[in-house]
């Protein structure tokens, strides 16, 4: 059967939606196991997706919410290798100081559950850092999330 043309508005429609419903399952406590499944499966769908209708900045975001999808499933070596895609996402594109500054958000929380010390203290140095770099208005946005790793 025919797949979409890339250039179908419906990649971007499924891409978004992936997104919006696995950040609506990390937010709910008490997640189901169906709901678990769902919450990835959303998730992994916003990535491929995105692969075919964005850019970088949204291939990285994508792996950033696979990451924090992951983490509330408590598949914290998963969550810790999507912050690492991430990354990599990021840096092979020459990404914004905002791309990376989530980018080391995810791998700072990832590494924290990984109880590895060393890995989250030079995640959140590195957040720090490109924080310094944001725009007035995408520090005002990200401070609430700098502040709960100070």
């Amino acid at each position: 059967s025919q797949g979409l043309s890339k250039e179908d508005p419906a990649n971007r429609d499924l891409a978004i939606t992936g997104h919006n419903m696995a950040c609506s399952l990390e937010e709910k406590t008490n997640r189901s196991d169906s709901e678990i499944q769902l919450m990835i499966l959303a998730a992994k769908t916003s990535r491929k997706f995105w692969e075919i209708a964005g850019g970088a900045p949204e291939v990285a975001s994508a792996e950033y919410r696979l990451s924090q999808s992951y983490l509330q499933a408590m598949q914290i070596e998963k969550s810790f290798e999507h912050a690492q895609l991430s990354l990599e996402v990021c840096e092979e594109n020459k990404c914004s100081a905002l791309d990376f500054f989530y980018g080391f958000e995810a791998l700072a929380l990832a590494e924290k559950e990984r109880k590895n010390n060393s890995g989250y203290s030079i995640a959140v140095e590195k957040m720090k850092n490109y924080f310094e770099q944001l725009s007035e208005d995408d520090k005002k946005w990200c401070e609430k999330t700098l502040n709960k790793f100070l």
